[in-house]
């Protein structure tokens, strides 16, 4: 019975931690890109009524429209400052995830599916790269192999072709693509302090831009047809609940986590794939989908500190907290903010092995216990 009842704790402390948290959003984020990349794909397709498919970009720069007019609309509602605390962090952000998106586009009509798909999974080891050079942050050697064995489990699922002839350029391009992802990922790490609608807003007004000038260079625009607009309108709301969760997510967990759960979205693919497009269950895809799941769960219920060294020093500005591999840097102005670890006057000021559950002098909110 004891055991019982520690066990249990533990697991209330872990579902309790931000780093769980994020990791659940990370989660939903996934399945909710899943519906929205099943239903460009339907749009994009021929249909047996031969109406005229909707062009992908045409598509891209209806929903980053739509996403961008949503958060607008919410700032405004809420009082919420829309131009942001940060205006160039946030714009280099949104340009760096419209430019991603352009990329990956670009490569999903050169390439066959599943090799698009693997290589957009790069953008991992690329956000713990950048990661650890820019913020920092350190992953535990458990979750580093989760995140590698997950990676693998993702080529299973995929199985790229070898017999598929080598497009060289759209590979780059597709590299590129999960580099540029990557970059606007710990941008986000960045924004803490920012609202997720901000970030969304920013996010949508540069890829509408984007999105639009390569439909008008690169497609002719088609006028949808009444269920066409039903399935617009289904990529836009789940586009928007993925960006919600996702920013939330990398704002609460670090990057390197969050990032690495997209993996979860090829075991969502991958169902959606046998139920939408009745493609049939091989040996290999189930186990590269259970090794996915697995790591999921490894990644998700861990909660191993994280300390070391920034690489990479950015000066935060005055009174806002910057959490960096783990812990939390508070600018010398902040009054009543305790050292790292001691607790502080805003949410995660919490340190590395120090007791964030204090609230600091003057401080509003309980700090973040610290990890």
């Amino acid at each position: 019975m004891p055991n019982l009842v520690i066990m249990k704790a533990t697991f209330s402390n872990l579902l309790s931690s931000e780093d769980s948290k994020g990791c659940l959003l990370g989660v939903v984020a996934a399945l909710a890109y899943t519906v929205h990349n099943v239903m460009m794909k339907l749009l994009a397709s021929a249909s047996e009524d031969r109406t005229t498919p909707v062009p992908v970009f045409e598509q891209h720069a209806t929903f980053c429209s739509f996403l961008f007019l949503s958060a607008h609309i919410y700032c405004r509602v809420r009082n919420i400052d829309f131009a942001g605390h940060h205006k160039s962090l946030l714009l280099l952000r949104g340009c760096l995830f419209a430019v991603s998106s352009a990329l990956g586009i670009y490569a999903l009509q050169q390439l066959p599916l599943r090799t698009s798909r693997v290589l957009s999974m790069t953008s991992t080891i690329f956000t713990a790269l950048f990661a650890y050079l820019l913020l920092g942050e350190s992953l535990h050697i458990i979750h580093t192999i989760a995140i590698v064995v997950s990676f693998c489990g993702v080529f299973l699922v995929l199985s790229p072709s070898p017999d598929q002839p080598v497009e060289h350029l759209a590979i780059a391009v597709a590299l590129a693509g999960a580099a540029l992802a990557a970059l606007a990922f710990v941008t986000t790490r960045r924004l803490s302090d920012e609202s997720p609608a901000v970030l969304v807003q920013y996010m949508g007004a540069a890829g509408a831009a984007a999105a639009a000038a390569a439909s008008a260079l690169a497609e002719a625009p088609v006028l949808p047809t009444a269920a066409q607009a039903g399935l617009i309108a289904a990529v836009c709301v789940a586009g928007l609940a993925a960006q919600i969760a996702f920013n939330e997510g990398l704002q609460l967990a670090r990057a390197g986590l969050v990032s690495g759960l997209q993996h979860t979205q090829v075991v969502f693919s991958y169902a959606a794939a046998l139920a939408v497009f009745g493609e049939s269950l091989t040996v290999t895809g189930i186990s590269g989908a259970v090794l996915i799941l697995g790591c999921t769960c490894v990644i998700s219920v861990g909660r191993i500190p994280a300390c070391t060294h920034r690489l990479l020093e950015l000066r935060p500005s005055k009174g806002v907290p910057w959490a960096v591999g783990g812990h939390t840097l508070l600018a010398e102005e902040v009054e009543g903010g305790g050292a790292p670890g001691k607790g502080g006057n805003l949410k995660g000021a919490g340190g590395c092995g120090g007791d964030g559950g204090a609230k600091a002098a003057g401080g509003g909110e309980t700090a973040a216990p610290g990890r």
